[in-house]
């Protein structure tokens, strides 16, 4: 179920970045999808995904948390799945 609704949510996302309508709504669905209960691989993108959006944006404040989130999977060896 959570990752059904994950890809809910990121199918929606990719919609509106191709459409190139609303960012704020972009933010807030990358934001959304950190929430769902994944393994931690899928959490660990989810979370960059997040953060680098927000960043771009200039949400520094938000994408300062996920960056955090980010740094806190390290113990789990998660970042090194993103250099394959």
């Amino acid at each position: 179920v959570e990752y059904i609704t994950a890809m809910r949510i990121e199918i929606e996302r990719k919609k509106l970045v191709a459409a190139n309508t609303d960012p704020v709504r972009v933010a807030e669905l990358a934001c959304l999808m950190t929430l769902c209960n994944m393994e931690n691989a899928h959490k660990f993108l989810a979370f960059k995904n997040a953060f680098t959006l927000l960043y771009k944006m200039g949400n520094f404040i938000t994408a300062a948390h996920f960056a955090r989130q980010v740094v806190a999977l390290e113990p789990h060896g998660v970042s090194n799945f993103s250099r394959c």
